[in-house]
């Protein structure tokens, strides 16, 4: 990319590195971030109301720059995905999504992670593993079209592993 992003949007897996890409790029790009977990969530990961939700993540991205993580497209696509100039999409194995999201359970650290919403702690309940064990063959595909409807012509560039997420973060001005 010749321009330096100013609306980045942080697709993936949950495990696979969003919030931690959303914090470097954050730091690196001096960009605000937006968890849409801290938008949508109320305390014990109860849903907010959809049209709430949607004003709630509006008016966030109603700056003029920001980095999005989260995985909402279905909810809040056809408001963020217009505005964008970059989509990353965070691909590592299965395998280490959860380990990531079984660590964070089991780690005391964890717990005050600033992504999470307020009176949310990282679970790894049926509803998460199923989420996560499904979401390439589930998730990943209605993500995919919504994508190629809302923004045919932006391109996503796919992050893989460690290597390639950090070889994208050093690659910025």
């Amino acid at each position: 990319m010749t321009a330096r992003p100013q609306r980045i949007i942080i697709l993936g897996c949950p495990g696979a590195g969003k919030s931690t890409l959303a914090r470097q790029l954050g730091a690196r790009l001096g960009l605000p971030i937006i968890h849409l977990d801290q938008h949508y969530y109320q305390p014990g990961w109860r849903p907010c109301d959809p049209s709430a939700f949607r004003a709630r993540v509006s008016q966030a991205v109603a700056a003029s720059t920001w980095i999005v993580d989260g995985n909402f497209l279905p909810l809040v696509g056809d408001l963020i995905l217009p505005r964008a100039d970059q989509v990353l999409w965070v691909e590592v194995p299965r395998w280490l999504c959860l380990l990531r999201v079984a660590w964070r359970v089991i780690d005391p650290k964890s717990a005050g992670r600033a992504e999470l919403p307020v009176g949310c702690r990282d679970s790894l309940d049926r509803d998460m593993l199923s989420f996560i064990w499904t979401f390439d063959r589930k998730a990943r595909h209605a993500t995919e079209r919504i994508l190629a409807e809302t923004v045919p012509d932006l391109q996503v560039e796919h992050l893989n592993g460690a290597r390639g997420i950090a070889a994208f973060v050093a690659g910025l001005a």
